[in-house]
């Protein structure tokens, strides 16, 4: 998440740069001193779209915040801001004297300390957020699929074909051929 943010924060830097002094794009402020009428304005509508697609790439992480907040520091997180199911527990969680005095821990150790007996709810949101991301294989298997099937030969795919298609490498199920075709009955011609 966070180089996300850093990206995006960034991108703005970007585009304020080629308005004003190009201080970031050195090879570009050596052009436009050779050259006068060299200007690069017009390039940060370039970041501007840039910017845009990416707001709407990563919207759902924009939506979850808070929960990679929480899953990040959860000793620190303001508890209102929280998901009304899990406040009690966090309340409970902060005030921990033996969690809280592991302040020390690395980035996500603490839930190791989390019981579920003491804390179900926080425990099932860990493995929740754990799990998320518990596998570049899947995420591999997505790309190369849309290398494949979105190339300059095959642009013309629709969303929906390009979703299906995903989902159809993506999955674990094994398609039972023999039964389908026979659950298929043939159109006789007349």
């Amino acid at each position: 998440m966070s180089h996300i943010e850093a990206l995006r924060k960034k991108l703005r830097i970007f585009e304020e740069d080629l308005k004003s002094d190009l201080i970031l794009f050195k090879s570009c402020s050596k052009i436009k001193n050779e050259f006068n009428s060299a200007d690069f304005k017009q390039h940060g509508q370039y970041v501007i779209e840039l910017r845009e697609e990416f707001k709407k790439r990563f919207s759902d992480f924009d939506s979850m915040k808070t929960i990679f907040q929480l899953f990040a520091d959860p000793m620190s997180v303001t508890i209102e801001d929280q998901d009304p199911e899990l406040q009690m527990e966090l309340c409970k969680l902060q005030s921990d004297i033996l969690l809280s005095s592991g302040q020390n821990l690395t980035y996500g150790q603490l839930w190791n300390f989390v019981m579920p007996d003491k804390y179900p709810k926080l425990h099932n949101f860990a493995l929740k957020i754990t799990s998320m991301f518990g596998s570049t294989y899947i995420c591999e298997c997505a790309f190369s699929t849309m290398k494949m099937s979105k190339s300059k030969q095959r642009n013309r795919l629709s969303q929906e074909a390009l979703k299906s298609n995903l989902r159809i490498v993506t999955t674990e199920m094994e398609a039972d051929i023999v039964a389908l075709v026979n659950e298929h009955t043939a159109q006789c011609s007349h």
